[in-house]
């Protein structure tokens, strides 16, 4: 390692029995260890930055988290550390966490060029809560495809008191669009609603597929089985055990190892990421972009 250029590439999550901290343990220690063998730099590509939703105090008393993480990672690498790339952030303004550049990945070129070659016909991309709107409508305008918004409305105690759908849905593919799928207790309220409005396909995307058990102890998995959901794309971003996808069939699985390497190449080649982001936006609205899929 020693005088070269280090691009440490990896999960917070690892994909194994244990919690999440352990996990993150392992990052800082393989980031400590690359910075005492003296490399000229250390380039790191998050690919699934954990505790991201936590960006900001919603309660007195409560710890920034994702800014922990960010400090973390440039402690860990120490002066050698050079820029960072993470993907589909859940805050973009977590980004002004760090202290060194921000490359930010998005899967959106990988889901675009996949529903252009899978579903051509008429697309209704739906946000699950009004708070995921501004990114919807980005990824609707990107796919040509309309937007609606499930408007949810609630009492004096915060208690939802009603569901609305805004737009139009009816005998159309409808599209839930988010950045991760977790206890899939948002997404399955939208779905049941959606297909009260008579969509004929109903599908949900996001980059992160986590899959986890609620607080009633309900995995994410049984309540999806259960509900009108036709099927589920997301990225290779967060590993699960070996088995996982050929269980679950209506899971399609993208892979996200073309943008990686796409980051470090231009990172390294004193490129502009930006630029050749735009240009996979462009080959993907026409279908051209070569994606490589995982499962289904």
């Amino acid at each position: 390692m020693r005088g070269y250029d280090v691009y440490f590439v990896h999960r917070f999550r690892l994909g194994k029995p244990g919690p999440l901290s352990i996990d993150e343990c392992a990052a800082y220690r393989t980031l400590d260890a690359l910075k005492r063998a003296r490399p000229r730099s250390i380039s790191v590509c998050s690919i699934d930055i954990p505790y991201t939703r936590q960006h900001q105090k919603f309660k007195g008393r409560e710890p920034i988290t994702a800014r922990q993480i960010f400090d973390l990672i440039e402690t860990s690498a120490g002066p050698s550390f050079k820029g960072h790339a993470v993907v589909d952030i859940h805050s973009k303004t977590s980004e002004g966490f760090s202290n060194y550049p921000v490359d930010h990945l998005t899967a959106i070129p990988l889901l675009v060029s996949y529903f252009k070659k899978e579903f051509p016909k008429d697309c209704v991309v739906v946000s699950s809560d009004v708070g995921r709107a501004k990114e919807a409508a980005k990824f609707a305008n990107e796919l040509g495809a309309d937007l609606a918004i499930v408007y949810k409305k609630r009492d004096e105690n915060n208690e939802i008191k009603e569901v609305k759908l805004l737009g139009e849905v009816e005998g159309r593919i409808a599209l839930l669009f988010d950045d991760m799928i977790d206890t899939f207790g948002t997404l399955e309220e939208a779905s049941r609603l959606l297909k009260k409005e008579k969509a004929e396909l109903i599908l949900a995307c996001a980059t992160f597929g986590i899959f986890s058990t609620d607080k009633k102890g309900i995995p994410a998995i049984e309540k999806i089985i259960n509900s009108p959901i036709d099927k589920i794309i997301i990225t290779d971003c967060v590993p699960h055990p070996e088995g996982f996808y050929e269980e679950n069939p209506w899971l399609v699985v993208l892979s996200m190892s073309k943008l990686i390497a796409q980051v470090i190449f231009c990172n390294h080649t004193n490129l502009s990421f930006r630029n050749t982001l735009n240009e996979n936006l462009a080959k993907a609205k026409t279908g051209d972009l070569d994606i490589k899929i995982i499962s289904g």
